[in-house]
Parts: C-alpha cells; sequence; structure tokens
C-alpha cells in the first residue's frame, strides 16, 4: 500500500487536532480537506480552559503560533476557595503554576485556542463546514468517502480528529462503547456575566462530590463557569441534546447553596452551553488501513483531568511528520506514530483516575483538606512551599517529558506537477505571498496578515495572470473560468466576499481607498463570476483613473499598466465590524490607535454611510463607553494593532469583523497614507519640533543633500561660537522629518524661565500655532521644569566672543550708515569672487570635503553684515516707542516701503529692465512655454535681450534656493521666463516695478517727515529724534537681504563642488546621472568616492522626494510621537451661526458651496466646498476641483475623509441637514481641525 506523489487527505473534525495535524500535512506537501460537521464553526472563547505544557507549546512554536496562545493565556492569578459561612482562603494560583510545571505552561480557553490553530490551518487548506463524513468503503485505490450533504470523494487517507465521539472511529473501528471508560464523573461549562468583575480571579465552591468554579474571561469581559461532578450510577443522556443536558445539570445540583442557584439560571440561557461525561479512549490500534484517529477520537484521556489538549497538539503533530517520513509507505507511517507517541499516552492516561478523585471531594474529610491547604500556602516559606508542590508535580512532569521529533522534510514534487516559471492565475491566499508580483495590493495585505498567524477569513485570489489573459482574448476563457469555480468549490461554496486587489492600491504612499469596486454576500459560481468581472471593470472606471491622475498621486502608474488581481473571501457574517487606525489619523499622534465602527457588517463604515460609533484608544486597556464594542474588545483591537505595526514598522489601516461567536477576523490591513512622517530618529522622551524651512522661503522639502548643507551651516556657526564640530556628521540641533527641517524648542518648552515669553515669540506664526502651542504647554508630559534652557556658562563664553564685534558694529552703523553700508557689500563682495573661484580638488572625495567647507567662509564673515541690520532693527524700535501716541497703528511700518540697497528689490527691477529690452519680442515670450524658451534659451536659439548679464550677476538664485540640491537660475531660467512673461503682460505703465518702487520710496520718506511734523508741536526732541532714527533705519534696513543673498553664493560654490564629484561618479558607474549627487548626504557621498554603489539608495529618494514635492500641507509645530498640536487645539466658542460637526480633514478653506445630492452628472468649479449627505468612493473624482468637503454622515475613516486627507482638502462630516441649512452659491468657511462650518453673513445662494 502506498500513496500517490502528492496524496489527498480528508481530515475530519476542525478542533484543535484537525486544524494541526491538517496545517502540518498541507506544510509536508499533501492535498489536505477538512470537514466539520457543525455549520458555523464556533470560533469563540467557549470551552473550558485547558492547559498546554512544554511539548505542545514547542509543537505551536513550530508553527508561528505560540506567541499568539500566550497572548491569549487565561491570565490567572489568584484562585479562592469559598464556602458559605466561612472566611474566603486564597492561592497564588501563578506562583503555584510556576513550582509545578517542567518547561513552558500555557493555560488558554479551549476556544480560543482551536480559533487559534483553524485560522492558521484556514489560511492554508480547503475547509468545508456544515458537513460530515456518513460512510467510508476503503479498497486498493483509497478511501471513497460519502459525505451527509450526498457528495461523495476519493481521498488517499482519512484521518478523524472529531473528538471524544468520534464518527469515524464508529465507522471504521466499532461502536464508542467498545473503547469508552467511563472515570465516574461529568464536566459542564458555559458562559455567564461576570458579577464579580475581578480580573485573574478564580472563584471555586466544593461540596461533596460536587465542585462549581467561576473565573473571568478577560478577552470578552464576561466569566466562565466550570462544573465537575461525580455520580453513583452512570447517566445516561444524548449528547447532542442541550435541553436534556441542561436540566440533568440543574437536578444533580438543585440542592446546591453558595451562588449556584444563579449559575443554574445562567446554564440554561448560555448559547455555549456543553456537558459531557468524563471518560478515556482506550484503544489497541489507532489506525486501519488507510484510516487513523488522532486526538481524542484516539486516545482522550478524560476532560479536564489528563492533559488531552496538550496529547491533541503533540499527537497530530507526531502523525503528521510520520507520514512524511515514510516515503509513500502508509501502514509504516501509522506504526512509526503509535510508536512514537504511544507511551506518552499511556502514561498521561494513567494520571486521570487520580486526579479525578482528586478534584471531586468525595466526602467533608476531602475538603477540609483541600481549605487547610489553600489556608496553609500563603504561610509556608517559599523553599518548604517549593520542595511540597514539587513532590506533587508528578502529573505535570508526565506531561512535560516527550520531546517532539524534528519536522520532515515536504515531500518531492511530483513529475506530473511540474514547477512551472508562469505565476498563477488562481491562488490561495496562505500562498498568495510567493506571487507578491501578481496578486495586488489587497491580496498581499492579507498574504502577510496570514504569515503573522492572524485570523484572515480563507480564500483565493485571482491573479493579474487571469486579468491579462480575458484583456488578450477580449473574453473569459473556459478554462480560467473553470479554475475560478473550482477555488470557489474548494473554499466550501455559500457566501462569499469579492474585492479588488489591484496593483496600484494599498501602497504606501497612495491606499486607493475605495477607488476599486468590492461586491459581498456573493452566492453561486455564476455570481462569483460576474463580481470578478465587475472588480476588472472598476480598474477602468471614472473614480479609478481620476484617483491615479489626481496630482500625481498614482505616482509611476499609468492605465496602460496597471493591473487588476480579485480576492475571493469567506464571508464574515460580524456582529460589529469597522475600521482600525493604528495612529490616529487627524492628530497623527502615535501613541493613540482610532476604531470606527457600527453593529453588523462594517462595509457602511469605509463608505461613510452611517454615523459610526467612535473611539480613541490611548492604551492597551481601554474603556468602552458604550456603542457597540466593548472594552474586551476594543483591547484585542488595541493588541492586534499593536502586533501588525510592530511587524510592518509603519501605521496600519486595519478592516475588521467581530464575529457573533465573539472571535476577531480581520479582513484588510493596508498603510496609513495621510500621516506626516516622523522624524527620521525618534528620541526616547517627548520633544517639541518647530519648522523653521519656512523662514527661508522652503515650503517644499529639502533634497538629502540640501539637509546635508543645512547641518554643514550649523556646524559652522558651532566652530565660529568657539566650540567643535563636524559639517560632514553634524546632526545636533535639526531634526528632519519629510525632507522638512525642524528645530527642536523642547528645552525652550520646558523651561520655567523661558515658556511665559515663548507664546509671544509665536505670534508671527498665527493664532492656530499659538494656540496649538498653549495646548502642548499644557501637556503634563512638557511640565516645566527649573532652570534655562542653556548653560549660562556657554553663553557667556559665546557672548565674550561675538559681543565686542557686534557692539562695534552696532554703534558705527549708527554713526556712519553710509561707511557700515560700503563695509557689508565690501564683504559680500568678497565672498561672492571666492565662490567664482576656479576649483581646486582633484578627485571626487576632495569636491565633497570641499563642499562641506564653503559655507565657513560666510558663517565667518556675517557679524559685518548683520551689525548694520540689528542697527537698522533698534532704530526703528525706538523710533515706534517715541512715536507711541503719534502714530497710529502700522504707520511706522509704512516708512520702510522702497528701502534702497536692498539687493533682492534690485533684482527684480533688473529684470524689469530685460523685460523692456525684450518688449520687441513680447509675441514670443508669451506664446512660448517658459520651460521650452529656457531649452532654447540654453541652446543659444533665443535672441538677445540682456539675460546673459542679468544671469551672471543673478544666476546663483532660484526656486528653494537655500537647498543646495536644487538647480540655480543659471542652470535652468525657466523660472526667470515665467515671471518675464508676468511683466510683459503689465499694460498701466503706473504699475510697472520701477515706478511702484520710486512711489513707495517717495511715500515712506514722506511718512517719515509727516509723523515728524505730527509730533513736533508736543515733542519737539522726540519728533527730531525719531525722525533721525527712521532716516538711519531707512538706509540700513534694505541690507536686511543681503546676508541671504551672499550665503547663496556659498551654496552655489557647494553646488558646483558636489556637481563636479557627481560627474566623477557617474563616470565611474558609481552613479546613473551626476545630479544624483544631491540624493545622498556629505557622508554618504564620500562612501561613494571610495566606491560604494549607492544607485539604489538614490532612486528610492528621489521617489521620496518627487512624492513630498506634493504634499500640500506640513506642521509648523510638531510632537517626536507625530502628534500635530494644530489638530489638538480646543474648538472654543463656536462662531455665531457655524454648523458643527466632525473633524475629519485637518485645514481651513472658504468658498462658494456647491450642494450634491447624487454624484451623477453634477460638478465642482475650482474653490468650491462640496456639501453632500455622504460620500461614498463614487462622489470621490468631484474632490479633484473641491476647496473642501461638508457631509451629513460619514466617519473619519470613511474613503471620502481618507481621500480627502491625502488631496490636502479639509474636510468636517457629519454635519446634521447640511444640504438643507447650506445652499448653493452661499460663501462657507470649512475648518477641518475644529469641525466647524461657518456660513458667512451676507452670502446668499
Amino acid at each position: 500500500m502506498s500513496f500517490t506523489a502528492r496524496p489527498e487527505v480528508l481530515v475530519c473534525g476542525a478542533g484543535v487536532a484537525g486544524p494541526v495535524v491538517a496545517w502540518w500535512l498541507h506544510r509536508y506537501g499533501f492535498r489536505v480537506t477538512v470537514v466539520e460537521r457543525t455549520p458555523e464553526h464556533r470560533r469563540g472563547i467557549g470551552g473550558h480552559a485547558v492547559d498546554l505544557f512544554e511539548p505542545a507549546v514547542a509543537v505551536l512554536d513550530r508553527m508561528g503560533l505560540a506567541g499568539r496562545v500566550e497572548e491569549a493565556r487565561t491570565r490567572t492569578e489568584r484562585i479562592s476557595v469559598e464556602r458559605p459561612g466561612h472566611r474566603a482562603v486564597s492561592v497564588d494560583f501563578g506562583a503555584l503554576s510556576a513550582w509545578v510545571s517542567d518547561g513552558r505552561h500555557i493555560e488558554v480557553m479551549r476556544g480560543e485556542l482551536a480559533g487559534i490553530v483553524l485560522a492558521a490551518a484556514e489560511a492554508e487548506v480547503e475547509h468545508r463546514f456544515g458537513d460530515a463524513v456518513r460512510t467510508l468503503r476503503q479498497d486498493a485505490g483509497g478511501v471513497l468517502v460519502e459525505f451527509d450533504s450526498g457528495r461523495t470523494r476519493r481521498f488517499d487517507l482519512v484521518v478523524g480528529a472529531d473528538g471524544l465521539h468520534s464518527g469515524v472511529r464508529r465507522l471504521v473501528f466499532g461502536p464508542e462503547h467498545l473503547f469508552a471508560h467511563h472515570l465516574g464523573g461529568y464536566l459542564a461549562a458555559f458562559t455567564l456575566p461576570d458579577h464579580r468583575g475581578l480580573p485573574g480571579h478564580m472563584v471555586v465552591h466544593p461540596e461533596v462530590d460536587r465542585l462549581v468554579g467561576v473565573y473571568p474571561v478577560w478577552q470578552t469581559g464576561q466569566a466562565r463557569a466550570v462544573v465537575l461532578f461525580r455520580t453513583r450510577e452512570p447517566v445516561r443522556f444524548d449528547h447532542r441534546d442541550v435541553a436534556q443536558q441542561q436540566a440533568l445539570l440543574r437536578t444533580v445540583f438543585a440542592d446546591a447553596g453558595w451562588e449556584v442557584p444563579r449559575l443554574l439560571d445562567a446554564a440554561d440561557s448560555a448559547e455555549d452551553f456543553y456537558l459531557d461525561e468524563i471518560s478515556q479512549i482506550r484503544m489497541d490500534a489507532w489506525s486501519r488501513g488507510r484510516v487513523a484517529l488522532v486526538g481524542d477520537a484516539a486516545y482522550a484521556p478524560g476532560p479536564a483531568v489528563g492533559g488531552g489538549t496538550t496529547l491533541a497538539v503533540v499527537g497530530a503533530y507526531v502523525l503528521a511528520t510520520a507520514l512524511a517520513e515514510a516515503a509513500g509507505q502508509p501502514g509504516a507511517a501509522f506504526g512509526a506514530y503509535e510508536r512514537e507517541i504511544g507511551d506518552y499516552v499511556r502514561r498521561s492516561q494513567a494520571l486521570a483516575p487520580a486526579l479525578m478523585r482528586s478534584l471531586v471531594p468525595r466526602s467533608v474529610w476531602d475538603i477540609r483538606a483541600l481549605v487547610a491547604f489553600a489556608h496553609a500556602v500563603p504561610r509556608l516559606p517559599s523553599g518548604l512551599l517549593r520542595r511540597i508542590t514539587a513532590a506533587q508535580s508528578g502529573p505535570a512532569r508526565t506531561m512535560a517529558s516527550f520531546a517532539p521529533p524534528a519536522p520532515a522534510a515536504p515531500l518531492p514534487v511530483p513529475a506530473a506537477e511540474p514547477v512551472s516559471d508562469r505565476p498563477p492565475a488562481v491562488v490561495a491566499l496562505s500562498d498568495a505571498a510567493e506571487h507578491r508580483d501578481v496578486i495586488g495590493g489587497k491580496a498581499a495585505g492579507l498574504a502577510e496578515l496570514i504569515a503573522a498567524g492572524e485570523r484572515v477569513p480563507p480564500g483565493f485570489c485571482v491573479t493579474t495572470v487571469a486579468h491579462d489573459a480575458v484583456r488578450e482574448a477580449g473574453a473569459l476563457p473556459d478554462q480560467l473560468r473553470k479554475e475560478i469555480v473550482t477555488a470557489y468549490e474548494r473554499l466550501g461554496g455559500g457566501a462569499v466576499a469579492v474585492r479588488s486587489s489591484a496593483t496600484a492600491e494599498d501602497l504606501p504612499h497612495a491606499s486607493f481607498a475605495g477607488q476599486h469596486d468590492t461586491v459581498l454576500d456573493v452566492r453561486g459560481a455564476d455570481a462569483v463570476i460576474e463580481a470578478v468581472q465587475r472588480c476588472w471593470a472598476s480598474l477602468t472606471g471614472e473614480r479609478a483613473v481620476a484617483y491615479r491622475a489626481a496630482d500625481g498621486i498614482g505616482e509611476g502608474i499609468d492605465d496602460a499598466t496597471v493591473r487588476m488581481a480579485v480576492v475571493v473571501q469567506r464571508m464574515i457574517e460580524p456582529a460589529a465590524a469597522g475600521v482600525l487606525f493604528t495612529a490616529n489619523p487627524i492628530t497623527g499622534a502615535r501613541g493613540e490607535m482610532v476604531v470606527d465602527a457600527t453593529a453588523g457588517r462594517g462595509d457602511a463604515v469605509v463608505d461613510g454611510t452611517v454615523r459610526a460609533d467612535h473611539y480613541v484608544l490611548d492604551g492597551p486597556a481601554p474603556v468602552s463607553d458604550g456603542g457597540c464594542l466593548s472594552s474586551a474588545q476594543l483591547a484585542q483591537l488595541w493588541a492586534v494593532g499593536e502586533r501588525l505595526q510592530r511587524r510592518s514598522g509603519s501605521p496600519r489601516d486595519v478592516e475588521f469583523a467581530f464575529a457573533r461567536d465573539g472571535v476577531l477576523w480581520l479582513l484588510q490591513s493596508r498603510p496609513v497614507t495621510t500621516l506626516f512622517p516622523l522624524p527620521r530618529t525618534t528620541p526616547a522622551d517627548l520633544r517639541v519640533y518647530l519648522e523653521c524651512g519656512n523662514l527661508q522661503g522652503m515650503l517644499r522639502p529639502f533634497t538629502p543633500m540640501g539637509m546635508a548643507g543645512m547641518r554643514a551651516a550649523a556646524a559652522h556657526l558651532i566652530r565660529a561660537l568657539g566650540m567643535s564640530a563636524d559639517p560632514v556628521t553634524q546632526t545636533r540641533g535639526l531634526v528632519e522629518a519629510a525632507g522638512r527641517m525642524y528645530l527642536d524648542i523642547t528645552p525652550f518648552v520646558r523651561s520655567a524661565v523661558v515658556r511665559p515669553r515663548l507664546l509671544e515669540g509665536m505670534r508671527t506664526y498665527g493664532p492656530r500655532v499659538t494656540d496649538a502651542l498653549a495646548r502642548v504647554l499644557d501637556d503634563p508630559r512638557l511640565a516645566p521644569v527649573r532652570g534655562l534652557p542653556f548653560r549660562v556658562r556657554t553663553v557667556l563664553r559665546v557672548g565674550a566672543r561675538l559681543a565686542p564685534g557686534l557692539i562695534a558694529g552696532f554703534v558705527a552703523a549708527v554713526i556712519a550708515p553710509g561707511r557700515t553700508r560700503r563695509r557689508a557689500f565690501a564683504v559680500a563682495d568678497e565672498i561672492r569672487l571666492a565662490g567664482e573661484a576656479p576649483l581646486d580638488a582633484r578627485t571626487a572625495a576632495d569636491h565633497v570635503r570641499r563642499a562641506a567647507e564653503t559655507q565657513a567662509p560666510f558663517v565667518e564673515r556675517s557679524p559685518a553684515m548683520l551689525a548694520p541690520l540689528y542697527a537698522a532693527m533698534a532704530a526703528h524700535a525706538m523710533a515706534a516707542r517715541l512715536l507711541r501716541g503719534v502714530a497710529a497703528e502700522g504707520e511706522v511700518d509704512e516708512t520702510l516701503r522702497g528701502m534702497p540697497y536692498n539687493v533682492t528689490t534690485e533684482m527684480d527691477l533688473a529684470l524689469w529692465r530685460v523685460a523692456e529690452a525684450a518688449a520687441p519680442h513680447r509675441e514670443l515670450l508669451l506664446g512660448t512655454a517658459p520651460a521650452e524658451l529656457a531649452a532654447r534659451y540654453c541652446a543659444g536659439e533665443l535672441p538677445d535681450i540682456g539675460l546673459a548679464a542679468f544671469l551672471r550677476e543673478y544666476g546663483h538664485r532660484g526656486v528653494a534656493e537655500v537647498d543646495v540640491g536644487v538647480e540655480r537660475w543659471a542652470e535652468d531660467p525657466t523660472a526667470v521666463f515665467a515671471a518675464l512673461a508676468g511683466y510683459l503682460r503689465l499694460d498701466d505703465p503706473e504699475q510697472a516695478p520701477d515706478r511702484r518702487f520710486a512711489a513707495a520710496a517717495d511715500a515712506a520718506v514722506a511718512k517719515i517727515d509727516e509723523l515728524v511734523a505730527r509730533a513736533r508741536p508736543t515733542r519737539p526732541l522726540r519728533a527730531r529724534l525719531a525722525g533721525l532714527l527712521l532716516r538711519r533705519s531707512r538706509e540700513l534696513a534694505g541690507l536686511r537681504e543681503l546676508p541671504k543673498s551672499v550665503w547663496l553664493h556659498s551654496i552655489r560654490r557647494m553646488r558646483t563642488h558636489l556637481l563636479a564629484a557627481g560627474a566623477e561618479l557617474h563616470g565611474r558607474g558609481l552613479l546613473d546621472r551626476p545630479e544624483d549627487v544631491m540624493f545622498l548626504d556629505l557622508r554618504e557621498a564620500l562612501a561613494a568616492a571610495e566606491g560604494t554603489d549607492l544607485r539604489a539608495l538614490v532612486e528610492r529618494r528621489r521617489a521620496e522626494y518627487e512624492r513630498e514635492m506634493r504634499r500640500r500641507t506640513v506642521p509648523v509645530l510638531m510632537l517626536s510621537d507625530g502628534t500635530v498640536p494644530e489638530a489638538l487645539v480646543p474648538r472654543g466658542p463656536v462662531p455665531a451661526g457655524a454648523l458643527v460637526g466632525m473633524a475629519a480633514a485637518p485645514g481651513r478653506a472658504t468658498g462658494r458651496a456647491r450642494v450634491v445630492l447624487d454624484p451623477a452628472g453634477a460638478r465642482v468649479e475650482p474653490g468650491e466646498v462640496l456639501v453632500a449627505p455622504t460620500t461614498d468612493p463614487g462622489w470621490t473624482p468631484l474632490f479633484m476641483t473641491a476647496a473642501g468637503l461638508v457631509t451629513e454622515t460619514g466617519a473619519p475613516m470613511a474613503h471620502g475623509p481618507t481621500v480627502a486627507r491625502e488631496y490636502g482638502i479639509p474636510a468636517v462630516i457629519c454635519v446634521r441637514d447640511a444640504t438643507k441649512v447650506i445652499s448653493t452659491g452661499q460663501v462657507i468657511t470649512v475648518d477641518g481641525a475644529a469641525g466647524t462650518v461657518v456660513v458667512e453673513e451676507g452670502s446668499s445662494g
């Protein structure tokens, strides 16, 4: 008798042994089908608590499930013995268990364990529920099985894992009474409310021949009762008649006291009531022909008394391993199985009678002995107690005494089933991870969940290979249809969910939330085929195409390259379902998780068509304030979220469902795409970061080398202050997040001396940022500490170094502004000329080192340019103080218009002169795109308009010019031609820049004279001094642009060195383009110069940079845990007439409302705010032109708000009657952080 190369095995039973043996057989290369009698197998927390000893834990560890089982342990820490009229006595169960057990020991609810192993097996093999074996006929070719459903099918092998009352054992070996040996006791278990509320505390009530125990089940927030009793004569009852069993229990305990009457009432209404006799199954052999038994079906030691769960896990593993090692000889396999585990089973079964006698008291003396032991345990010395418990630990040592054999090698792949290089058209989800290129984003996420051991509904993936075949053929090929239908039938038929899984979906930077179709509750083969085709068609639907096109959000994705896979999974009928975000998508806080859920199916949550129950979780023990989820369920979601986030390394967006039996299923997991990234290095303590790139006009991200340039400048500044710093490796002070430059201001926030003045210093950032900072100052984690945010000694040393020069420069500027100004320009010329000198480096490494030092001269000489600027600021402030009460608010600032000696203004006027010279070529310059003009200019194909002279003077400037990685105007003058076009469109001579500047200067001088004249009658001396100070300020304040302009010469010099290094590295084949050096930092560029190939890193960095270029909002203030304090600002008083909803996407927008009740044929003009009853995925194309979004229903994690956040438009949801209160055409203001909508006064529809 031998197997085929890949034997087909039927496993009967889906409790514990069945899923374990199925999982291992599949791993070894067998084709496995599991059949289970119950229509919807119980995966809840039911059953009683069972013990897993070291051998079973080792097997589960090899399956990757030990961690999950450990997390699900009962957490029982104390056992109390209670009797009416007596004081309760408690025992430290955790300590006793640790002393008694050898090796690892886990106590877990049997239902929870069964759910974990079943989920693992379902992900791998075919399962059929609601069916059972009716007949078995063995012959030379295998086993012909007839099922209760009427189907017949041939298998090579049948494994009976169907429990104590095994049907397979009855059909093959004979009736149960031949093997069952009653131990004199009975066990009942059921769920009831946890009225005591004592976590980890089991209560036991003993009576003669009876024992009742109640303990909490932390996963559900309920309790579990376990009842043991002994009868003098065997009791006969129907194992499937629950009502009869409940009546039996009530009869046996009719006279019991304590809380037993309340427990009996709970038993009568319990949906998971279980009662069975405590019997052993003793057999001479566990196999016959091609049929083998495992677990309780073969050698049940007796429920609750003999380690049956450990035997089931170990026996299943040993059986599967023996079959794999038998190399086609089932007789040899079964013999090896029985020899390997036989002695272990016999020794384990021998323990049961004595354990039964000790568990259930036979007399009052037994009860007194139990109480005396419990009373003595806390009082005995720990050493003595260890010796006593060790002496009594024989059963535990016996259960831990087996060493599972090493896993076997998988069966060889048969010649009839050659391995193909072509990916499959249909693949089980459990195998999908091996084909990531053809399964799409959603299936890839599910495959990761399965690999992590999470509960995922079983299913299969119709890969992109199938989609390609349909595209090529123009129709669904018959063979492909057959494969899909076969996979559906192997899934067991019935209701399934059919969901899109495009290759452009669930990406790290774009979720494509709801852009493709999902079809739920699909039944029947034809309906499945139709649903799959519908998902294929949605790939080219309006909303998906619009999403891919929107602002390049589908970067690298176009309609010609994107492909569609389809996931088909068994439907879960949930009691509650929804979405879990493992980080707060509104505030960005990584320490919070957010859940939106509703009773029943969760598609209404993700579509935003219901107002979901909203929970914000801030730790592993959340408390539910009502709604459809309990505290225990929220705790489960937190634990799941932590596991997934830890495994993936980033926040996750998870769809989930709690089935009616309480089991948590995961339906989808994808990256959260809308969070602002955390800083590259996250400190242990909470920090506060201020975005400072915008101070230099940097609203876009820095290139990696641009950030390195800023760090080098900081290093040179530190050196100038008399401290040591390396411009290549400097990282202090500056923090990078998403390519933006942040300053760590935590020392100032936490300083009790500085923080009272900090808010005033932040006023320039606007009220929302100052309000956010006020919220930060209230955070107890950032409580003030005594002292200054710096060392006084350091400040004094730096002051002594810098103060003399600055003071001298300040005084000189006030006394002789002209001389000081000329000196500043002379310094600027020296630095500029140094930056234009020929390069003096020979190798790439030399160029990089020179680049790191180019900013040193500017930093060292900058005080000469800064002193007159400080003098101008001081003079202006003093004049304003002198004119207080004379000048109205803002009048003194008018004196700084049209300032002379401003290099930026001079640059603008120089460009205007170029425009004047270019007037004869106006038609050419206005009718040609700036980029094309730039290309033609660089090629020498444009007429001379004086641009060359302009670029010689100002070609070191550019867009985002403080970033060394960005091209200068001299390299790409596109922006210059765009500005020229704007100048050439001026048709009003009075709006010419030179005239406007001259008029502004004249007005400023006239304003000084006016203010002096107004002050002279009452304050003649003050008036005269104020006039002098204002004129000094005008002479010097124009220099405020000079330091930056000079700095840019140093940055251009740095860029020149780096491009020279890049050219050499490109020539050596280490970079694809010379400019790629800008996507490295200085240290990496030196490594490349030494021969390290960093091209892959460059491409990854370039892609990140291009994505960040499209980011619309950047937090000015951020905490190191990702929290954006602006989103935390309390609403405060709601503006009069405001409509209040829920914040869903941050930002603020004002525009005319467009009320849309049906997206079909609707349009939203640019700048309008979309107002709708809801927004399912069909609405999202309208977002492209919308300035904001307002809905009457929804949830922050629904598709609409998710896409709104990706588009960067504010959204407020759950605004009652929004489509009735707001009319099209009204001007409204949407505040997506505050959750308010204001209809502006005087606006009308």
